[in-house]
């Protein structure tokens, strides 16, 4: 899909959100595209790149709007001085902007402007990541698994999915990239108490600290590179400090 500008880009894209909201008029919680949190910030690290860093809710509108009004403008200065990282990037390329459209957006931005597009953070389910974790934290592959399930099931599942068990099962072994049975097994086991914080504190941390260092060998792949847009997850930050 081409785009004679990025104006254009935005429009379909803003559409698309558009359309989930018609889609889901019913039953919005369910939508996965909806408004949410929006958190950015801007620093220079010590070799002079500047790193503008968009924090979001997975899948809202705000990431996309920002970008458009507040990036983009410093992106048509000078294109060849960016360097674009979005986490869930992993090399899978978006079809149209329904599949994902914040996703869609900046593949797509990045094609335009002909901008490197890369993964912000190491693969959650990698092995040298996962043992990378499992070190730090002190839990085993289980654990992970098991907090990381509970604490995204609202954002993958629907409420008929998880009344579903072999639905559930189903979409939750995509999520894991582990086999069904594997999932159905963490779920009949019932939700981690507290998930949210010990996935911050076992999960997040030590895997911030891992792409931390994948990070900073990014950037010595592109010393040219000057600017560099990070979209992530809010809870990753200090992986680009």
């Amino acid at each position: 899909m081409a785009f004679e500008s990025e104006d254009g880009l935005y429009a379909i894209v803003v559409r698309a959100f558009e359309k989930y909201k018609e889609l889901y008029k019913n039953n919005p919680a369910n939508n996965p595209f909806q408004d949410g949190k929006l958190t950015h910030s801007q620093w220079t690290l010590d070799n002079g790149q500047v790193v503008y860093f968009v924090g979001e809710e997975h899948g809202i509108r705000q990431s996309v709007d920002y970008i458009h009004n507040e990036i983009v403008p410093k992106i048509k200065q000078d294109p060849k001085t960016w360097l674009i990282l979005r986490e869930k990037r992993a090399g899978v390329k978006v079809q149209s902007p329904m599949g994902n459209p914040p996703l869609f957006y900046s593949q797509e931005l990045a094609k335009f402007f002909k901008i490197p597009y890369i993964e912000a953070l190491t693969d959650l389910y990698a092995p040298d990541t996962r043992a990378y974790i499992q070190a730090k934290a002190g839990i085993n592959g289980e654990d992970i698994d098991r907090i990381y399930l509970t604490m995204v099931t609202q954002e993958f599942a629907t409420r008929e999915e998880i009344i579903n068990l072999s639905l559930f099962a189903q979409k939750a072994s995509k999520v894991l990239k582990k086999p069904v049975e594997h999932a159905l097994n963490l779920i009949l086991m019932g939700p981690v108490e507290d998930s949210e914080q010990k996935f911050r504190d076992l999960v997040i941390t030590p895997w911030n600290e891992y792409s931390r260092e994948r990070f900073h060998r990014i950037l010595k792949q592109y010393p040219n590179k000057s600017n560099i847009l990070v979209c992530t997850g809010s809870l990753h930050l200090s992986a680009f400090q």
